[in-house]
């Protein structure tokens, strides 16, 4: 059986993120154009990191994903990191920006759901 899962490092410009996850690769699925992208989708990004835990630098982040791949006994994928040079607060207005292109206008109660979900988050 397997287990799907990886440890992913979010390394942004004014922070690192990171979470345990399975099917990482969902993080380039692109609702918009119904494929996989080269490039990490924000909206993905976000949807996986908003919870995730935050470190101040890369090594505070590298420690804490090492001791979480130890606690967890058993991560198919290893350790990953997914770097980006731009800060969270960009990463939340490309994901507001995403989401409407790939769900429409006219999906109020989504849209309204996540605006909500951002603001909570925008300052992390």
């Amino acid at each position: 059986m397997s287990a799907d899962n990886t440890i992913v490092i979010l390394e942004l410009s004014d922070q690192c993120r990171v979470m345990e996850m399975g099917n990482a690769e969902d993080i380039y699925w692109s609702h918009e154009i119904k494929s996989y992208r080269e490039q990490p989708v924000s909206t993905r990004l976000f949807e996986r990191f908003h919870n995730a835990n935050i470190f101040a630098n890369k090594i505070e982040a590298y420690d804490y994903a090492d001791k979480l791949y130890n606690e967890i006994g058993y991560v198919e994928y290893g350790i990953r990191k997914i770097k980006l040079d731009k800060v969270w607060s960009d990463l939340v207005l490309e994901t507001i920006e995403e989401f409407q292109k790939e769900w429409g206008e006219d999906e109020e109660e989504i849209l309204n759901g996540m605006f909500d979900t951002l603001e909570e988050v925008w300052e992390k």
